[in-house]
């Protein structure tokens, strides 16, 4: 009579001697594996944590008839609900390639262009002149706006598209800002005069 114990593990009542091995799943070779002679495993407290189980464990007992039982472990269920994003280092996020320093520097572009524009229209400074005049409040603001920017990408949260408002809209906005705002910036510090 065979009962089991818990996952992995059989124990036989009516035998006086049990051997346990580790079954190699990746082997072609089919013939019936031998067994090492050793006592079987004690049963740990339940407070003790568990220990990792072998994939699938072979129990051949010594009696009047060979007898091989293949137990297969219980597999731990998936969690419910979707797993939490895979968070990233600053610096990955920061790297050339990453996805930090072009989505953030588009942003900043975008709207730096549209602000620079209306200023530049209202006073007739150009950007740089305005860059210096600027208030300590406008450098706090455009620094608030990098962390907002930062926390979803260092959570590891995937950029979704809200509306019309897509993920590749905002990449090829940003860069039509960002080569804007150079060649505004390039133009105006040669000519001397604003452009708008």
């Amino acid at each position: 009579m065979i009962a089991h114990t818990r996952p992995g593990l059989l124990r036989s009542s009516s035998v006086s001697k049990c051997c346990f091995l580790n079954w190699d799943q990746g082997s072609n070779n089919k013939s019936t594996p031998a067994a090492v002679a050793r006592p079987p495993p004690s049963i740990p407290p339940a407070s003790s944590s568990p220990q990792p189980q072998p994939s699938q464990v072979a129990v051949r007992a010594a009696a009047e008839q060979d007898v091989v039982v293949v137990a297969q472990p219980a597999v731990p269920a998936a969690p419910a609900g979707k797993l939490p994003p895979p968070s990233r280092s600053f610096w990955d996020a920061m790297k050339f390639n990453g996805p930090a320093p072009e989505l953030i520097n588009g942003r900043l572009a975008m709207i730096g262009i549209l602000a620079a524009a209306k200023h530049e229209a209202e006073t007739g400074a150009t950007v740089l002149q305005q860059a210096l005049q600027a208030s300590p409040w406008l450098y706090a603001a455009l620094g608030l706006w990098v962390y907002a920017s930062m926390v979803p990408i260092l959570k590891g949260v995937r950029h979704e598209a809200f509306g019309f408002f897509t993920p590749r809209a905002e990449i090829t906005n940003g860069r039509a800002a960002m080569l804007g705002f150079a060649v505004l910036v390039a133009l105006e510090y040669k000519a001397g005069v604003p452009f708008f």
